[in-house]
C-alpha cells in the first residue's frame, strides 16, 4: 500500500512554481551557504537557538546538521522532486521544505519524524489540494478527493472509499492544535474488500457475485439510482468462509425505479469496514412503469421555542417562513399548485416541530412520492454532534431541553428530543423521490461568550455524518452551521446566515434565467456566507456536498414572483449596556440588565430595526452606556448611545423606578 504518496489522475499534475505562500506567517528564515565537509549548499536555515540547521542543494533530499559540531542529525528524502525552499519556523517547532513535486512537508526537528504533507495540484481551478498526515489520515478539498486515490498493487482506491475512517476534516488545524487524532490501524495494513461482479439480471434479481480478497467479507449496499436501497444485503445467504460467492437481491417493483433507463450500483466493504468499495453498476431498463407528472415535496422546518425557554432561538419560525414563501412561489410555477405539497413545521404553524410530528409528515409524503418527485427539506434550529470518531449530528427538535452535547450522553434525550442523520436518511429512504434537496443552517450549542468575535471550532464530526447521509440518499446538502447560538444569531439580517444567502440567491443572482437551479443556488449561497460573515467568530463557510449526476430545478420565478420573496434589511446591532451610579460606583438598580432584556425582547418581537446580541463587543455595534444617581426615589441618568465607539446621541432621563426608566428608553428608540 503506497501510504504517504497520493497519485493524481492524468489531467491533474502538481503545479510546477509551487508557491509558498502558506509559509510567509512564519519568520526567522535564514539564506546562506553552510560547509559541510566538501559540500556546499545552496539552501539553508537555522533553527531559532542557533543549534540546528537544516540544507540542500538542488535535489529532493535536505539534511539536519549540529551546528557546533558538524554532525548530521537527521536526513529527509521524502520529496520526488527537488526541494526549492526551506525553513524552521519563527518558534522551532517545525522543519518545513517545499518541493518541485507540489508539496511542502513539516518535520518535527526534535525527532526527525514528518508531521504533515500538503499537496496542491493544477486543474480547472485553484482549488485542489491535500493534506496527508503519516498516519493515512488526510484532508483534501472536495474537487481534490474526487481525483486522488491511493494503490494496494494493481488495486485502486480512492479517496472517497477510504473517506469513513481516515477523512479528518480540518486536519490541518488539529495537527497545528496538537488535538488527538482518531485512533484506527494504519494504511498499510489495511485489507481489500471483496471484488464485486453483477451478474445476468432475470426477472428484476440481481445476482451479486463476491470474490474475498483478504479483507473478508463486510457490508454489501446496494443502490437504485444513486439512492441506499439496504445497507447491507448480505443476510443469511453469505458464507464467510467461501472464497468466492453469489447472493441475490430483488428490485421487483421497487418505488425507486423509473420508467427507462435505472441505474443499479453495488458497494461491497471489508470486514472490519475500512475500505468500501468504490462501486459496480449496470444498466437496468424497465419500461413496465407508468410516466406521471413530477409532483414537488417541501418539508420546511424552524425550531425557536424549546422545551427549555433558556435555549431559544430568534430566528428559525421566521426564516421558516421566509423560505416557505420562496419556495412555494417556484415550484407552484413549475409543478404547478396541484403538485406542490408544502409542509412547514414551526412555532410560528399549525404544526409544531416535534420528533413526533416531523416523522408523521415523511411518513405521509412517503405514501404518495414516486421516483420522479422532488423532495426539499430545510432545518434551522439547534444541531449538536455525539458519538466519539464516528459521530452522528443531531437536529434539536422542539421537545429538547438542552443545547449541550453533553448532555445527549443520555439515549433517552437523543431518542425523543433530537433526529440524527441516520434517522433522517431512514426517512428518506421511505420516500421514493430521486430528486433530493437538504438546506441545513443551524447552531451547535448553546452557550454564552462574551467576545462575539473570538474564534470558536465547530466538530468535524458533523461534517462527516451530513457527508454519509449524502452518500446514502444522493442527496444535494448544503450546511451552514454556527459554533454556538451567539454566533448564529449575530446576523445583522435578523437571519440565519444561510437562509439569507439562500433567499438573496433566489431573488435572482444565483438563478439560470429564471429557473431556480439546485447547484446555482447552492454555490452562490456558500460564497456568499463568508462575505456576510465577516467579522463573526465561529460561522464555517458552508459546506455543500453533491452527489453524483446532474443538477436539477426546483422552481421558476419571473421579476414579480422575485420581488415576494421576504428579505431583511441590515439591523442596527446592540450589544451589553453599562451603568453605573456615580455615587456608589456600582449598578445597585441593575440599570444594565433591564435595559440589556428590553433590548432583548424588543429584538425578538421584530418592532425595532434592531438586533440585540449579549456580548460585550461586535464590529460596528451600538451600545446604550450611562451613568445615574438615585435619590428620593429619583432616578437621574446620562444617557450616551455609542455606534462604532463613536457617541450618536446624548440623553438626560428623570424617572421615578426602574420601569419607568426603560420606558423612557423605549421612546428614545421609538423616535431614532
Amino acid at each position: 500500500m503506497n501510504a504517504t504518496k497520493p497519485k493524481a489522475r492524468p489531467n491533474v499534475s502538481p503545479k510546477k512554481n509551487f508557491e509558498f505562500n502558506l509559509l510567509s506567517q512564519f519568520l526567522g528564515y535564514h539564506h546562506f551557504e553552510f560547509d559541510v565537509p566538501d559540500v556546499r549548499y545552496q539552501l539553508s536555515s537555522l533553527s531559532p537557538d542557533e543549534q540546528q540547521i537544516v540544507v540542500a542543494s538542488g535535489s529532493n533530499e535536505a539534511k539536519v546538521f549540529e551546528v557546533s559540531s558538524g554532525k548530521l542529525i537527521y536526513h529527509f528524502k521524502d520529496h520526488s522532486n527537488t526541494i526549492t525552499e526551506l525553513k524552521y519556523t519563527s518558534d522551532g517547532r517545525y522543519i518545513i521544505t517545499a518541493s518541485l513535486d507540489g508539496s511542502f512537508i513539516m518535520y518535527d526537528p526534535n525527532t526527525g519524524k514528518q508531521i504533515l504533507r500538503y499537496f496542491e495540484f493544477e486543474g480547472e481551478d485553484d482549488d485542489l489540494w491535500v493534506h496527508l498526515h503519516p498516519d493515512g489520515f488526510f484532508d483534501a478539498s472536495e474537487k481534490a478527493m474526487e481525483l486522488m486515490y491511493w494503490t494496494k498493487g494493481l488495486e485502486v482506491i480512492e479517496f472517497s472509499q477510504l473517506k469513513d475512517r481516515y477523512w479528518v476534516p480540518g486536519l490541518w488545524q488539529k495537527v497545528m492544535n496538537r488535538e488527538p487524532l482518531p485512533n484506527v490501524q494504519g494504511l498499510d495494513n489495511l485489507e481489500l474488500q471483496p471484488e464485486v461482479t453483477i451478474g445476468e439480471v432475470l426477472n428484476n434479481v440481481i445476482p451479486i457475485n463476491l470474490t474475498e480478497r483478504g479483507g473478508g467479507y463486510g457490508k454489501v449496499a446496494i443502490f437504485i439510482n444513486g439512492k441506499e436501497v439496504i445497507n447491507d444485503a448480505r443476510g443469511s445467504q453469505l458464507d464467510p468462509n467461501l472464497s468466492a460467492q453469489t447472493i441475490y437481491y430483488s428490485v421487483e417493483n421497487h418505488p425507486y425505479l423509473k420508467k427507462g433507463r435505472n441505474i443499479i450500483e453495488v458497494k461491497a466493504s471489508s470486514e472490519d469496514g475500512f475500505v468500501q468499495g468504490k462501486g459496480v453498476s449496470i444498466v437496468l431498463q424497465n419500461e413496465d412503469i407508468e410516466s406521471v407528472e413530477p409532483s414537488f415535496y417541501g418539508v420546511i422546518i424552524g425550531v425557536g421555542e424549546y422545551a427549555n425557554a433558556s435555549i431559544n432561538l430568534k430566528f428559525p419560525p421566521q426564516d421558516a417562513k421566509a423560505i416557505t414563501t420562496a419556495i412555494t412561489l417556484g415550484a407552484e410555477n413549475l409543478f404547478g399548485k396541484e403538485k406542490t405539497h408544502i409542509y412547514t413545521i414551526s412555532s410560528l404553524e399549525n404544526l409544531k416541530p416535534t420528533k413526533n410530528a416531523i416523522a408523521q409528515v415523511f411518513e405521509e409524503i412517503s405514501t404518495t412520492a414516486n421516483a420522479e418527485d422532488v423532495i426539499f427539506v430545510y432545518l434551522s434550529g439547534h444541531g449538536i454532534t455525539w458519538g466519539g470518531e464516528q459521530a452522528d449530528f443531531y437536529f434539536l427538535t422542539s421537545d429538547a431541553v438542552s443545547a449541550d452535547k453533553n448532555a445527549y450522553s443520555d439515549s433517552i434525550l437523543r431518542r425523543n428530543n433530537a433526529i440524527s442523520t441516520n434517522e433522517f436518511v431512514s426517512y428518506l429512504k421511505k420516500v421514493a423521490a430521486l430528486k433530493q434537496v437538504m438546506i441545513i443552517d443551524a447552531c451547535g450549542s448553546g452557550k454564552a461568550i462574551d467576545n462575539l468575535i473570538a474564534a470558536r471550532d465547530i466538530d468535524a464530526s458533523q461534517i462527516k455524518a451530513i457527508d454519509r447521509m449524502k452518500d446514502r440518499t444522493g442527496m444535494f446538502i448544503i450546511s451552514g452551521c454556527a459554533a454556538d447560538a451567539v454566533s448564529y444569531e449575530a446576523s445583522e439580517y435578523g437571519q440565519g446566515l444561510l437562509t439569507y444567502a439562500v433567499l438573496e440567491a433566489i431573488r435572482g443572482p444565483g438563478l439560470e434565467q429564471d429557473r431556480v437551479d439546485v447547484f446555482k443556488i447552492m454555490n452562490y449561497s456558500r460564497d456568499k456566507v463568508p462575505e456576510l460573515a465577516s467579522g463573526i467568530g465561529g460561522i464555517q463557510k458552508p459546506q455543500m456536498l453533491m452527489p453524483k449526476g446532474g443538477s436539477f430545478d426546483i422552481g421558476i420565478l419571473n421579476v414579480g414572483d422575485r420581488e415576494k420573496i421576504p428579505l431583511a434589511a441590515p439591523k442596527i446591532i446592540f450589544v451589553q449596556s453599562t451603568f453605573l451610579n456615580t455615587d456608589l460606583i456600582a449598578d445597585n438598580l441593575a440599570l444594565s440588565d433591564a435595559v440589556d432584556k428590553f433590548l432583548d425582547a424588543e429584538s425578538s418581537k421584530k418592532r425595532f430595526n434592531l438586533l440585540f446580541l449579549d456580548g460585550k463587543s461586535y464590529p460596528n455595534s451600538c451600545k446604550i452606556n450611562g451613568t445615574y444617581t438615585n435619590k428620593s426615589n429619583e432616578i437621574i441618568a446620562n444617557i450616551n448611545i455609542i455606534c462604532s465607539d463613536n457617541v450618536e446621541e446624548r440623553f438626560e432621563i428623570t424617572a421615578s423606578n426602574v420601569s419607568d426608566f426603560i420606558e423612557k428608553i423605549n421612546v428614545i428608540l421609538a423616535n431614532k
